[in-house]
């Protein structure tokens, strides 16, 4: 298991929204995406506001100040643009 290790406003869980409502998160995370300071560049975000992981657990990152929606597969060191970007 990974954990995404930024700041997120986590709500708590809903019926439907696939988190167990006994999940908990663990203290020990390794960065899976951006962790480089708010920037820009894939392997940066810069106020990233929603978050997907798929089954493969990719990481799917709505970054909402660059507007735009950034992947990265598992392992990966950067992300890689899949919407947006254009401002």
């Amino acid at each position: 298991m990974f954990v995404l290790s930024f700041f997120l406003h986590l709500a708590l869980p809903r019926p439907g929204d696939g988190i167990c409502a006994g999940a908990t998160w663990t203290q020990n995370s390794t960065i899976v995406a951006g962790g480089r300071d708010a920037g820009s560049a894939l392997d940066q975000l810069n106020f990233p506001f929603g978050i997907f992981v798929d089954d493969n657990q990719t990481v799917y990152v709505a970054d909402f100040a660059n507007h735009r929606v950034v992947k990265w597969n598992r392992g990966a060191s950067t992300g890689e643009l899949v919407a947006g970007g254009n401002g």
